[in-house]
């Protein structure tokens, strides 16, 4: 046999540094073992998470995770049954599988429950996700229609889905705005204070808009989408806020009108353009809108590198998934699609940018939401 072995003598004991295992018939039988129980427990925990995740939606829609939100204190499972009006076995049984999982927490005698405060932002975020989930469920048959060869070419996204994304930019819209928006360009945060034209392209309901016209009341801001449904949800939440800068318009931003041409001082794209069956088309519309001095923002994802580099990631296997119900299914509109979904590479954003005749200025990686990348473009 030529294993090579190396040992280290230290205090007459020899320690094995290294061994050709393959070499040895047993190691080998035991590494492969190892390698395929290993495979098994990371199958079965993206089960478990499917479970969980589920679960969460469930105790969200009937209002289990509001009463945590708001109890000042830990509660029983009889006492949050009888809260929400609800039969206290299945709410045990929810709390049970909450708390397990570690979404919430119980106390040493397995009967009372609590979300800590430092938590709650957190799940009221990240909650919204789990109606993304439950609407892949539902989609799982019109997906087997289109992935067959002859069957159509994409789902566009309907108001179900529309009402998931808003929530989860409801929840952390704030945050969207004072980490990865304003602070990647310091001269328009300025200019919003005096008094500029803004527009945002694919702003479905505009709450990210609706935040900015109310914190800069000199500004005027234009909300543009090609759902007119989206549109009066997003007019209907500026009366009720009794904001008068801020109108919606619907405009395909693949091919916008003269009449918006050079009119815009800071034009920005969020979760839009990788959505869009020619971000090239988009680019350069956004082009034609933007003043020649004015500053385009697209804040979408990138990846940095290949899916080779990105193996064993689960964020990336999240977002393909996501991407594989919604985002290429809304891109593919024919056999031209570019359809590149939210793992595109940040190569090719920058190469599609010059080729649209924007300059890119800078380009941050958010720290608060993985993958995200401001793109901040100049005429």
């Amino acid at each position: 046999m030529n294993a090579a072995v190396t040992f280290k003598q230290h205090d007459h004991c020899c320690i094995i540094r290294k061994v050709e295992l393959t070499l040895i018939p047993e190691f080998a039988v035991l590494e492969e073992n190892m390698d395929r129980v290993a495979y098994q427990k990371k199958v079965s925990d993206y089960f478990s998470a499917a479970c969980v995740q589920m679960v969460i939606q469930l105790a969200k829609d009937v209002g289990i995770l509001d009463i945590l939100f708001s109890a000042e204190q830990i509660l029983t499972s009889v006492e949050i049954a009888d809260q929400g009006k609800l039969k206290e076995r299945y709410v045990r049984e929810i709390l049970a599988a909450l708390a397990a999982s570690e979404v919430i927490q119980v106390d040493d005698s397995s009967t009372k429950f609590h979300i800590p405060e430092d938590h709650k932002s957190v799940l009221r975020a990240m909650s919204a996700y789990s109606k993304l989930e439950q609407l892949m469920v539902e989609r799982m048959k019109r997906m087997k229609d289109v992935l067959t060869k002859d069957g159509p070419d994409g789902i566009r996204i309907d108001a179900a889905a529309f009402e998931a994304i808003e929530e989860r930019r409801t929840a952390s819209q704030d945050t969207i705005i004072d980490n990865d928006i304003l602070p990647c360009v310091p001269d328009v945060k300025n200019l919003l204070e005096k008094g500029i034209h803004v527009a945002e392209f694919g702003c479905a309901q505009g709450i990210i808009l609706l935040n900015l016209a109310a914190r800069y009341p000199k500004s005027t801001f234009l909300g543009s989408d090609i759902s007119e449904s989206c549109l009066e949800r997003g007019r209907t939440l500026a009366a009720d806020r009794g904001l008068t800068n801020i109108t919606f318009q619907v405009y395909n931003v693949l091919d916008l009108p003269d009449t918006v041409s050079d009119k815009f001082d800071w034009i920005f794209l969020r979760d839009t353009l990788h959505d869009l069956p020619s971000p090239s088309k988009a680019l350069r519309s956004v082009k034609k809108a933007l003043k020649k001095d004015g500053t385009a923002s697209f804040v979408d994802f990138g990846m940095q590198g290949t899916l080779a580099d990105h193996v064993g990631d689960i964020f990336w296997g999240r977002m393909y998934s996501v991407s594989t119900f919604f985002c290429i299914p809304e891109s593919f509109q024919g056999e031209h699609s570019d359809a590149y979904g939210p793992c595109w590479s940040v190569e090719t954003v920058r190469q599609l940018m010059d080729e649209a005749g924007l300059t890119l200025v800078n380009m941050v990686f958010s720290e608060k939401h993985n993958g995200a990348v401001h793109y901040v473009c100049k005429q």
